[in-house]
Parts: C-alpha cells; sequence; structure tokens
C-alpha cells in the first residue's frame, strides 16, 4: 500500500507551481527544470509525469522560451484523487481487482477478511478527494517551514527562490540579496 515516486512527485510539483504561482499573473508557465530541481527530482521523470498530467488535463503547456506548465483549473476543485489517477497511480488493498471477478485465494474465492481491505480502498479514495491542492499548499504556508518560500521576481519567469536562515534572498547561481 505505498505510493509510487509517480504520484508523490506529480503533488510534489503540482505544489511547487501552486506555491510561486502570484495571485496578480496568475496562469504563469512554470519551468520543469526548476520544478526538477526544487524538488530533487529527475527533469527526465518530471517530463514523463507532465505529459500523463498534460493528456489528462491537469496542466496545460505554453511553448517557447518563457514557456512551461500552469494548472488547468483552479486549486480550489483540484484533489489528490484527482492528480493520482491522472498519473495511474491506484491504491489497492486486495490482490483482486475491482470489477473482475473476485478471487484473493486462486480457486477459492474471496478471503474471509476481503470486504475489509475493499472498505479501506474506499475510504482512502473518499480521503483523497477530500483533499485538495490548495489545501495542501494554505497547510504549507502556515506550517513550520512555510517562512522560508518567497514569491518568485515580477514575471514569475525566474527560478523559485529561498530565503535564506540570515533573512535574505538566495536567487541561485550563487546569488544571495
Amino acid at each position: 500500500m505505498k505510493l509510487s515516486a509517480r504520484g508523490r512527485y506529480a503533488v510534489m510539483a503540482l505544489v511547487d507551481i501552486c506555491l510561486f504561482e502570484r495571485r496578480d499573473q496568475p496562469r504563469i508557465p512554470h519551468s520543469l527544470a526548476i520544478i526538477a530541481q526544487n524538488q530533487g527530482i529527475s527533469l527526465a521523470y518530471l517530463e514523463q509525469i507532465f505529459m500523463k498530467l498534460k493528456k489528462k488535463g491537469i496542466v496545460t503547456s505554453i511553448r517557447g522560451i518563457t514557456g512551461g506548465y500552469c494548472l488547468a483549473s483552479s486549486p480550489e476543485v483540484l484533489t489528490l484523487a484527482d492528480i493520482f489517477d491522472s498519473v495511474d497511480e491506484t491504491f489497492t488493498a486486495t490482490a483482486c481487482h475491482s470489477g473482475k471477478v473476485a478471487e484473493c485465494i486462486p480457486s477459492r474465492g474471496r478471503c474471509a477478511v476481503h470486504h475489509v481491505w475493499m472498505d479501506l480502498e474506499i475510504k482512502v479514495h473518499a480521503y483523497l478527494q477530500s483533499i485538495t491542492l490548495a489545501s495542501i499548499v494554505e497547510s504549507i504556508k502556515k506550517g513550520e517551514g512555510a517562512e522560508n518560500l518567497v514569491p518568485g521576481p515580477s514575471l514569475g519567469l525566474m527560478g523559485h527562490e529561498r530565503r535564506t536562515s540570515e533573512g535574505s534572498v538566495y536567487l541561485g547561481k550563487g546569488i544571495t540579496v
């Protein structure tokens, strides 16, 4: 019952986009290279994830030198279940699959506690549907460590800056202001 890296990385990358989205200029494209660097994810793997997210309508892409990816809908309506489903992340607690002949134990039918595991799957999916991307971002901004995040530059086209322990802002490439 472990989430794969693909599902976790999809959520991490979309949260990264939301954290650095500017309210006065929404829908500014975010570079996958910068997201990959911020989150410590392989760029090649992140590109594969974003192809799936784009195909399912979670993100849109903009080409060009200032291009990148934007959320296709509001983070207030985008749930963890939507994100996981879009990257083919499934949570299963049983050996059998829904919609098929349920046979947890080969040639013996369902196991004695099959209903418990199915109920768990339903509850986990309902829980994932109850958590929006906006609620994750809100909790990050309120929680410990959020003080280290600062919005990007005026147009949001550069990297995602980080506040240092001394209170200055690290802009990347050895530049601190």
